[in-house]
């Protein structure tokens, strides 16, 4: 998997999120954790799975409208 940080973005096999590469790792798998801006979350490129629940919000503008995983299938190598 091909995973580098272009300024305000992170590239993932071509898939380009706005965020950034943290040096935390994740729990699971040890490799860096992501930030992803557009849903104020982290999540693990390689397990490709958010880090954190959803809120239970009604009023949040970000989590009803992330997807189930943060990387489309089609970009998981």
């Amino acid at each position: 998997m091909k995973i580098q940080q272009e300024g305000d973005y992170v590239v993932i096999n071509n898939f380009k999120i706005e965020g950034y590469i943290l040096a935390e790792r994740c729990e699971q798998c040890g490799n860096p954790k992501i930030r992803n801006d557009q849903y104020d979350a982290y999540f693990c490129a390689y397990c490709n799975k958010w880090l954190e629940e959803k809120c239970t919000d009604p009023n949040c503008r970000y989590c009803p409208q992330r997807p189930d995983k943060p990387i489309p299938e089609a970009y998981v190598k």
